[in-house]
């Protein structure tokens, strides 16, 4: 702009002459001068600016002056030239500027493109003409000009530098877009590319130039390595971490030196042919000066790293013996010691890779310092703890422990003349084993001496030489890392004798072998004389007489049998029972008296007796068991009774209300559970009679029941009292619990009403309801009869009059009733209110408008009216009273919503406070709505005082009446209003203020006229005035015209006086009076004329007589309805007005009263009067003819109604006579109209009403479809209630009809729905399936006959649409009853079904109709393939092989899944035959080729990038085999930490690590769908993984036994049996190679806990219940596990309508196909069920036991032992039952919540963010802070499921832009993604959180320009206004819709929602 400004504006203007025509010529040519000047300089800015050289060319001047100005250019162009010349790149090198060669190529590129320039601007024709002049005037400087031109020929110099140079800078930009460590692969061909351009490029080839490029190259490595090693955080990160950093560019950098050197030998290889190649004979220090004191840094660094890391190992040091502890608080004293100065030197400011300063070195110095101090008293430690050591063991242990310190030189010379020591403490333990093994070997030929305790010789002496084997090699195992500190001949002796021991060994274990081999000694002969079974003396008790000895031989069970069973009959057995089984004991022990004292081993026919003794006891015990388990069931069920109260808070929540809603649903819940029990105990009774075949009569059996009506006595008063216990606790006014009841209180006046009452009496009061409360808990105990029936009650209802129990009761009604008294006096002081919702409003306003207060009630009726002074209010009148009622609002808000009584009653006042705030505000808003009405509208001022400006204005001509007249009005108007508008602003401001000051609303044009009114209407005063002045001539002449007029009125008025004496209407009878009463209209005329021009016009006399005559007609004849129709009269209207007129009659003047007419309409008022009531009820439109012929017989006058017939002719039949009988006329008409318009509607309705008809796909048969506006219609068009009507007779035939044919148009519909349901879903399988016909051909035939039939109908039927007349044809009906054979073929197909079920269970969980289908189409697998994704986890289709283009096989080549993931078969699958046996073969493919896929990836794993190998495998066996190596890698680290590499599992953590990052790079790039969810699940899996390895290096775990490991769910390979295991803890399960396609697996948390308790579940054969609240993943965590497992999870939604039979045969499919079920919320199944469900698992985890096939549901079925029955519940919720006990054992329970932090990890890191950790924490806690601080909204959502849709936006947020930082996302995602549903008050606080966590971090939003402009344009053709909250609003909904299937828009009424 300034360069513009020069040439465009400031030098043109300077040197224009013109403007120069007044100045001195001097001024003039200095000015010209410099505007030259200036132009010249900004010339040359504007070219430095665009980097080139511009040549300033002079302007035209005289010619005395030419040879100046160009010889002056010349010198200005020869400096410029020069100053270009000398610029050199390695100016910057000097500067310090440690550029990269980009710098270098930079510079040579535009120095050549700006000598470029000159040259081009030297060779143009103005410069070419100026060196003409100078050799024309032989200019002395014109040679130097030429040398100038002669220089500017280093242009091609600066062309061939930059050319050579550009592969090397494509080079270089390469090796700045690598990652550090792969630069090193890039040296070769950079140096190789430096060698061609130094033989090629002349201009290159001076040794300066090419170290400053070389140096310049080494500044870009150092750069490069500077930024890799992030110098402020290289002593801060990870010790490990930054030493492997330090290695890689220390190997870079080595390599590039030795590269340079290389290249620098070969240097003459890279010249062209015949060309002579200069070498590189400068010192290498020139280029690598920098380059190795940065080298030399980084080996400090490497130094200072590994010192780090070996010292760290001090802290797991730790010595033992006596001196044990004090070495190893002296080792940790140096520990901490150097961890101390690690800290000082990490804490340091000082960046370690900076060259300039030296700090690092001073500190690096004092650190090697205090390292070598640390290294001599560590050894002194070690040595002093050798010394310390007892013998070998120890002194190994101690060499273990220290052996990685040993190898520092420092410490290996201070320690090694204890090694010595040890190689003799080596021998001497040598020695000692040869010892043993000789004194051994001694006692063993001299046979002394036990070798083992508890053993054979044999196994004991093996077990003694391996022990003696240990002894040797563990000692020898640890010390073989010393021995190169060893002397070699010691060393070579020692091992000698350590083989020659072990041989001995080994010679010694064969010939152990040997002799037992030909050794074995004959089984010993036993005593078996003796006899069988003996019997204790005392406790009467048995035990089998056995010997000892026998045990090893001989194993019979029998008689411990019948010992045991006889003993438990004798120990476990009820006191109560016992009496009745006494005489069955009592044989059975004379039976066993034979067995004691005569039966011995060896008798020949003893154990036939023993084991029918054995089943006779057996039985009896088994008997006595089960009645004693019975017994068990009653007590069980009975303590269940006292397990819960009767009532309880609503969701059983402790701050919620009592629930009593539902409570009569819930007394019928329970009292039917009780009665339900109550069943079961007296079954269970009268099994146990049988079982002990016991007389009911007996004694012994009434002790048993009376013992059992006692337990069931003590279990009903355990529930009362429970239930008592519970309001007592809750009612106790000394508590911390919430409130149990709740009041309304509200108003509904004149009376303040509470639901419940207070009132004591009321029926719905709170005192009835608590005694109804307690009268229910009582009632439990009449629910079950009495189990003791020989006592006198029949149930236990007496419970009431128990002392304890009756106490309480008492105690809770007398706490209610005082709590009552209380709420009651609270409720009272609300009556000092009253006044506000009983006194009138209206009369409130018109006493205070009329006296400028308030008047009470008792103030009126005390005086009279007229004792109050009228006052109008004033404006300080009206705002104290709307004060008092704002007050008074102001109060009442200030009340608690809420008041609680004795902390147990609640009262919600709420309600009342509402409506009493309302009437307040109505209060108060009479008076404001007041000030509002009579605020003068300012609008018709404005129009006035415009309209009358314009009228005035306007120049008045003589002659123009019109316009005077008009003129003359205005100027009257402008007189009359003058005195109300001068006083009318100041009131209206005031009451505006007034409004103002209560924050009402006022109109914007008011303040604008109160400001502008005033001022105009004071001008239009003033014109008023000077026209008035104008018009006066006129309006005399006027005046004079309008007193001429009115003398000729005075002589026609007394013409017309004779002619009204004559013809007004006096009387009565005439006829038209109103068109004879007009008389004024000519004097009315003339008036107002004098009245305009103000001239006084005398009234007439006579006229003003005519007047009042004319006056008191019109009122009389106004009062005559008589000639009114008489439907047109308003009876009511009339009754009010009739009283009215007598009132109005007798107030006229006296005079009136002779009149004819008065005394005629006197006595119509009297008559009409009296017939009104009759008159009301025949007005009535249900009146016909049939009615009005009765009525005329009852009044026995004939006449004829029409709808002319007027009020006089009907009361000239003088009804009242008639009353009752007219009004019994009336309501018969009305309810017959009734019936009349419901006949008409159905007619109407029917007459229109048709079926529709859709075609049948298959056979294109009409078929009904089903309509549910004709069912409804059908419904209510009922007439059974019409028929039972006393007013039905007139209609009786036509309903009777209607009712005849509705009925069978019912009934014909709902059979045929039926019929055609059935038959259509018949019709497809029985005639298009050839299966089914061959299977069933019976009922095959017999469809085929009713489809044959059905068509013929059907076809029938459709010609015919009305409903009625197709229902009403002759056989219709008959014809569908016949057709409903279907359900025989139905049952058939059923039970055909269940066959096919048994054959392939996976039908079980698909619907009978898709089962059917898939039947049907066995021939057709492309059709059949749509159900695959029911049958199968992820199989949705199948690839069928092709023989030809259009030709498909039956041959499966693979499987699809639903995300498209295609996987091929490892052997075709023929889908031939059956539709189940191919399903079957289908599932055993499915299966086989997941097992070889997953072998085939396992074995491939280490031999590709894992990268790649993940692409190659399909999702399932990608994941599988990832899970598997990674088990198999951290066993290997184990195995090695056990070998002594310490850091074998942290080396596997940074392996992980680097596996991760590639992972997550691979995410950022392009891929398609299925690849991203297959790496973003490796991703989640893997993180969880680095997760538990990191968390096991925490806890310093150094074995695979550790617990920590253990509990992990860990996959393997085992090659021996080619399968998968998975092992969790010590349970064990085969991988079922379910397929699971390409889905995403669940985030994994600490839910191992979780997971723990499921699979040892399942390894006891038993079954999971994950419970917990909504939300927290019991369902999906199932699921996750069997996916995890590869078992497919079938997942149920159970309900109420599940029965026992659709349960069993769930669980008949999952035992069938070893699948898994998830039943969720299934404690919603009625518990009754649930009682069978719990047998029916009971009996499949009996089965799972003993491994073999079982009989379930009356059938034999065979069982998989990877079957899972899992259920979820959510506790506490509304409509659960209790799940039964025998049910929970079956079912353990676990689950913990989900650690969100981390799930919000791990999904950032498999979205593609590389610092994920910090991010989830900065995300959940704006989540936790949102929640505490913000409002609480019903749509915020700070939970799972919404974190979830963040982190999608954040990943394609990521993608989109891989460059931005990852917390510039991640905001922009939570800001973006959170700020549409925050509302207005949050947003603040919102923002102010956002930039709280996320600091400087300031980013637009991204918009969608485009987009945002067709939403204008649409809000435009819309005629909406498209403001920017709005379209930011419409811009948010389509960004929600890109990750939210459906999107709630909230917001007021009128928002724009």
């Amino acid at each position: 702009q300034l360069l513009h400004a020069v040439d465009q504006v400031f030098v043109p203007v300077l040197t224009n002459k013109r403007n120069h025509r007044t100045w001195p010529r001097v001024v003039s040519q200095d000015i010209s001068q410099h505007a030259e000047c200036l132009q010249r300089k900004v010339s040359i800015l504007r070219g430095l600016c665009s980097g080139k050289t511009h040549l300033p060319i002079p302007q035209d001047g005289h010619n005395r002056t030419v040879i100046y100005v160009i010889e002056s250019m010349v010198i200005n162009w020869t400096h410029q030239i020069r100053d270009v010349l000398k610029e050199d790149s390695r100016t910057f090198l000097k500067k310090g500027s440690n550029l990269g060669p980009n710098a270098e190529y930079e510079f040579w590129k535009s120095r050549k493109e700006n000598m470029q320039s000159i040259y081009e601007q030297l060779q143009s024709p103005v410069i070419q003409k100026m060196v003409e002049i100078l050799e024309v005037s032989e200019s002395s400087y014109l040679p130097t000009f030429k040398t100038t031109l002669m220089d500017v020929f280093y242009l091609q110099e600066a062309r061939d530098i930059e050319l050579h140079l550009r592969p090397l800078v494509r080079l270089v930009s390469q090796l700045q877009e690598k990652q550090f460590p792969h630069m090193q692969r890039l040296v070769g061909p950079l140096l190789h590319v430096l060698c061609l351009v130094w033989c090629h490029c002349e201009a290159l080839r001076s040794p300066p130039r090419l170290v400053v490029l070389l140096q310049e190259l080494c500044d870009l490595f150092i750069e490069q390595a500077t930024e890799y090693l992030s110098p402020r955080d290289l002593l801060k990160v990870d010790t490990e971490e930054a030493l492997e950093k330090i290695q890689v560019v220390v190997a870079c950098f080595m390599h590039f030196k030795e590269t340079f050197q290389t290249q620098r030998e070969k240097l003459a290889s890279c010249r062209g042919p015949g060309q002579a190649c200069q070498p590189w004979d400068f010192p290498s220090t020139l280029v690598f000066v920098r380059f190795d004191r940065f080298l030399v840094r980084l080996r400090q660094l490497q130094d200072l790293f590994i010192t780090m890391l070996e010292f760290e190992k001090l802290e797991k040091l730790e010595f033992g013996g006596s001196g044990g502890k004090g070495y190893s608080e002296q080792v940790t004293s140096i520990y901490v010691e150097f961890q101390e100065h690690c800290k000082v030197l990490k804490d340091s400011e000082c960046s370690p890779q900076s060259l300039s300063t030296k700090e690092f070195e001073g500190h690096y110095d004092d650190f090697k310092e205090k390292v070598s101090d640390f290294e001599c008293r560590l050894a002194t430690v070690m040595c002093l703890a050798f010394n310390d050591c007892s013998g070998l063991e120890s002194a190994l242990k101690l060499l273990a422990v220290c052996g990685p310190f040993l190898e520092r030189p420092v410490i290996k010379e201070i320690f090694s003349p204890n090694f010595s020591l040890v190689l003799q403490l080596l021998g001497q333990e040598l020695e000692k084993c040869r010892q043993l093994y000789v004194t051994h070997l001694h006692q063993m030929r001299s046979r002394k001496g036990l070798v083992r305790k508890n053993m054979p010789l044999m196994s004991g002496s093996l077990k003694w030489a391996k022990m003696l084997r240990e002894r040797l090699q563990i000692p020898w195992a640890t010390f073989t890392f010393i021995q190169e500190s060893m002397d070699d001949a010691d060393m070579k002796g020692i091992c000698q004798r350590f083989s020659e021991l072990l041989a001995l060994l080994d010679q010694y274990e064969g010939d152990v072998y040997s002799d037992w081999c030909h050794g074995l000694d004959q089984v010993c002969h036993f005593s078996l004389d003796q006899n069988l079974i003996g019997r204790h003396k005392t406790t009467g008790l048995l035990s089998v007489n056995f010997s000892s000895k026998l045990l090893a031989v001989l194993r019979d069970g029998t008689l411990k049998l019948l010992v045991q069973a006889y003993n438990n009959i004798k120990q476990t057995g009820l006191e109560v029972a016992v009496p009745l089984v006494g005489a069955e004991l009592s044989h059975i022990d004379a039976q066993l008296l034979r067995v004691q004292t005569e039966l011995t081993w060896r008798h020949h026919s003893c154990w036939d007796y023993v084991c029918a003794l054995k089943d006779t006891v057996q039985n009896l015990e088994l008997r006595i068991q089960k009645t004693k388990e019975n017994v068990e069931i009653i007590q069980t069920v009975i303590k269940g009774w006292s397990e819960h109260p009767l009532f309880c808070r609503k969701d059983n929540k402790k701050d919620a209300l009592l629930q009593l809603e539902d409570r009569a649903e819930r007394l019928a819940k329970r009292y039917g559970a009780i009665q339900r029990d109550g069943q079961l105990i007296h079954k269970l009774i009268d099994e146990n009679c049988s079982l002990f075949h016991a007389d009911p009569a007996s004694d012994a059996w009434h002790a048993y029941l009376e013992y059992l009506d006692a337990a069931v006595m003590d279990g009903f008063f355990s529930a009362i009292m429970l239930s008592l216990e519970f309001f007592v606790d809750n009612t106790n006014g000394q508590s911390r619990e919430a409130p149990l009841l709740e009041a309304h209180m509200s108003l509904s006046a004149p009376l303040i009403i509470c639901r419940p009452s207070l009132d004591r009496e009321a029926r719905d009061g709170l005192h009835h309801l608590m005694e109804d409360l307690l009268g229910d808990i009582f009632e439990m105990s009449a629910q079950v009869q009495r189990v003791a029936s020989h006592l006198p009650l029949e149930n236990y209802q007496d419970m009431d009059s128990m002392f304890n129990l009756t106490e309480l009761q008492q105690e809770i009604m007398a706490r209610a009733d005082d709590t009552i008294e209380k709420a009651l006096h609270y409720q009272r002081a609300f009556d000092s209110y009253a006044h506000l919702w009983l006194n009138d409003k209206a009369t409130f306003m018109r006493h205070f408008l009329l006296y400028g207060y308030i008047c009470t009630t008792e103030d009126i009726d005390a005086c009279r009216p007229d004792s109050f002074p009228e006052s109008q209010p004033t404006i300080e009148q009206f705002k104290e009273q709307i004060d008092i009622f704002e007050n008074m609002y102001a109060r009442i808000s200030q009340i608690e919503d809420f008041k609680v009584f004795d902390r147990w009653f609640k009262v919600d006042i709420k309600p009342f406070k509402t409506s009493l705030l309302n009437i307040i505000k109505q209060w108060s808003w009479v008076l404001k709505e007041h000030l509002l009405a009579h605020m003068i509208d300012l609008n018709e001022l404005d129009e006035f005082v415009r309209m009358t400006e314009k009228g005035l204005k306007c120049p008045l001509t003589e002659g123009d009446y019109s316009h005077l007249v008009e003129v003359t009005g205005l100027l009257l108007s402008v007189k009359e209003r003058q005195v109300t508008t001068d006083r009318l602003f100041e009131p209206l401001k005031d009451i505006v203020a007034l409004l103002e000051g209560y924050d009402q609303t006022i109109p914007g044009h008011v303040y604008t006229h109160l400001e502008e009114l005033p001022e105009r209407w004071n001008s239009t005063k003033k014109l008023a005035v000077l026209v008035k002045h104008e018009v006066a001539p006129l309006q005399t002449a006027e005046v004079s015209v309008i007193r001429r007029k009115y003398v000729a009125f005075e002589m026609k008025q007394n013409e017309f006086t004779a002619i009204f004496r004559k013809e007004a209407p006096f009387h009565y009878n005439t006829i038209n009076p109103y068109a004879k009463l007009d008389t004024e209209g000519e004097m009315a005329a003339l008036q107002d004329s004098g009245k305009l021009f103000e001239a006084s016009i005398p009234e007439n006399r006579q006229l003003r007589l005519f007047r009042g005559h004319i006056m008191l007609l019109k009122s009389l004849w106004d009062i005559s309805w008589t000639k009114t129709h008489w439907r047109e009269i308003s009876v009511d209207h009339m009754d009010g007005e009739l009283k009215r007129f007598k009132r109005e009659m007798q107030e006229l003047d006296k005079e009136v009263r002779s009149w004819d007419v008065y005394r005629g309409l006197d006595t119509e008022i009297n008559n009409l009067a009296t017939s009104l009531r009759a008159v009301t009820e025949l007005q009535n439109r249900a009146m016909r003819d049939r009615h009005w012929s009765q009525l005329v017989r009852t009044t026995g006058v004939t006449f004829t109604m029409t709808e002319s017939t007027t009020l006089a002719e009907l009361l000239a039949l003088r009804l009242y006579r008639v009353d009752d009988e007219v009004h019994r006329v009336v309501d018969k008409a009305v309810k017959e109209m009734a019936i009349e318009k419901v006949l008409l509607e159905i007619s109407q309705t029917w007459t229109r009403m048709e079926f529709t008809y859709e075609i049948h796909d298959c056979t294109s048969i009409p078929l009904l479809k089903p309509d549910d506006e004709l069912i409804d219609t059908l419904e209510d068009n009922q007439l059974q209630l019409i028929l039972q009507s006393t007013h039905v007779d007139h209609f009786l035939s036509e309903v009777s009809d209607w009712q005849r044919r509705l009925t069978v148009a019912d009934a014909v519909l709902r059979v045929w729905l039926e019929v055609q349901r059935t038959w259509a879903h018949l019709e497809r399988i029985f005639m298009g399936s050839g299966d089914i016909s061959q299977q069933l051909p019976d009922h095959t035939h017999r469809f085929q006959d009713i489809d044959a039939d059905f068509k013929k109908l059907m076809f029938e039927s459709a010609k015919t649409k009305n409903v009625i007349e197709v229902t009403s044809k002759h056989f219709f009906y008959d014809t569908l009853e016949d057709l409903q054979t279907l359900a025989l073929c139905e049952k058939a197909l059923a039970q055909y079904l269940e066959t096919k079920r048994l054959l392939f269970p996976r039908f079980y969980f698909v619907s009978s109709a898709d089962s059917l289908d898939m039947l049907s189409k066995g021939s057709r697998p492309e059709e059949v393939t749509r159900h695959l994704p029911k049958l199968f986890d992820s199989i949705a289709g199948l690839q069928f092989l092709r023989r030809q283009e259009s030709e498909r096989t039956n041959i499966a080549q693979g499987m699809l899944s639903k995300e498209q993931e295609y996987v091929p078969f490892q052997n075709p699958c023929h889908c031939i035959g059956q539709v189940e046996v191919w399903l079957s073969h289908l599932e055993d493919c499915m299966r086989e080729t997941v097992r070889r896929r997953v072998a085939e990836a396992v074995a491939s794993y280490e031999e590709k990038p894992r990268e790649q190998w993940v692409q190659e495998q399909p999702a399932q066996v990608a994941l599988l085999g990832s899970q598997i190596w990674w088990s198999t890698d951290v066993g290997i680290a184990f195995q090695k930490v056990e070998e002594g590499f310490e850091s074998a599992l942290k080396d596997y953590h940074k392996k992980q690590i680097i596996q991760l990052n590639s992972l997550i790079n691979m995410l950022l790039g392009e891929l398609l769908p299925g690849d991203r969810q297959k790496i973003r699940t490796i991703c989640t899996i893997d993180v969880h993984a680095r997760d538990v390895v990191s968390k096991l290096l925490a806890q310093k775990v150094t074995s695979a036994q550790a617990f920590s490991w253990s509990c992990q769910l860990r996959h393997r390979w085992d090659e021996e049996l080619r399968h998968c295991f998975a092992n969790i803890c010590d349970a064990q399960f085969l991988y079922s190679y379910e397929y699971l396609g390409n889905t995403p697996r669940l985030v994994i948390t600490p839910l191992t806990d979780c997971y723990i308790t499921l699979t040892q579940s399942l390894h006891l054969t038993m079954s999971g219940a994950p419970t917990g609240p909504a939300g927290t993943g019991k369902t999906e965590t199932t699921k996750d596990l069997g996916k995890a497992l590869g078992v497919m999870v079938y997942v149920f939604n159970c309900s109420e309508q599940m029965d026992y039979k659709s349960i069993g045969n769930i669980y008949k499919g999952l035992a069938q196909t070893g699948a898994w079920g998830c039943f969720d919320e299934f404690n919603r199944i009625p518990v009754e069920v649930l009682s069978v469900v719990a047998v029916q698992v009971k009996t499949i985890q009996d089965a799972l036991r003993k491994q073999k096939r079982f009989l379930f549901l009356e059938e034999e079925i065979p069982l998989k032992p990877s079957v899972g029955i899992f259920i979820t519940m959510n506790p506490g919720y509304a409509g659960r039952t209790e799940l039964p006990e025998n049910l929970k054992a079956l079912f353990p329970c676990a689950m913990v919540l989900p650690e969100i932090e981390l799930i919000c990890e791990i999904m950032l890191v498999a979205e593609g963010f590389q610092t994920a950790q910090p991010l989830a924490r900065k995300f959940i806690k704006l989540y936790k802070l949102c929640q505490e601080l913000l409002s609480k909204q019903d749509h915020y959502d700070w939970g799972l499921r919404a974190i979830k849709s963040v982190l999608m936006v954040a990943g394609m947020l990521k993608r989109e832009d891989k460059t931005r930082p990852e917390a510039q996302v991640l905001m922009c995602a939570l800001r973006d993604f959170n700020l549409p549903k925050i509302i207005t008050d949050d947003v603040h606080i919102f923002m102010g959180l956002i930039g709280d966590l996320f600091p400087a971090v300031a980013v637009e939003r991204k918009r969608d320009l485009e987009f945002e402009k067709m939403v204008i344009q649409a809000s435009l053709d819309l005629c909406l206004q498209p403001e920017e909250t709005f379209i930011l609003k419409v811009v948010q909904l389509e960004e929600l819709l890109a990750v939210h299937h459906s999107v709630f828009v909230v917001g007021n009424a009128g928002t724009g929602k």
